[in-house]
């Protein structure tokens, strides 16, 4: 397998693994679950307003745009802590910790795009 392939079969795993992991805490988090429940109220309200066309599409832009950023935010977040997971487990258990996972190393000008979040994260050697 080359490194392109492992890095897409990783990419693969670690969304399917933030989807059932994230899901579960938000279904256990009652602010989330308020949080939810208020937005949907407000979707409500401004579906209610009396908007122009033109007002309803910068409206909708404006939201369009701040999902793609609270998203990008989460998967980024979501990867820095499983780096952050491997640099604590091989600073508690070096001995147990094959060296490979060690050279993760990512700065915030090597921090990979939401089309390709894995793209900087892992160095084959």
């Amino acid at each position: 397998m080359c490194g392109k392939e492992f890095k897409e079969l990783v990419k693969i795993a670690v969304e399917k693994l933030k989807d059932e992991s994230v899901l579960k805490l938000l279904q256990a988090d009652a602010s989330y679950q308020k949080d939810s429940n208020n937005e949907g109220s407000a979707e409500d309200a401004f579906n209610q307003l009396d908007l122009t066309e033109k007002q309803r599409e910068v409206c909708h832009h404006l939201i369009d745009c701040r999902d793609k950023q609270d998203f990008e935010y989460g998967t980024h977040a979501y990867i820095a802590g499983l780096i952050d997971a491997f640099h604590i487990m091989a600073v508690l258990f070096p001995e147990k910790w094959d060296t490979i996972f060690l050279p993760i190393h990512i700065t915030v000008t090597e921090m990979p795009s939401i089309t390709n979040p894995m793209q900087s994260l892992i160095s084959i050697p």
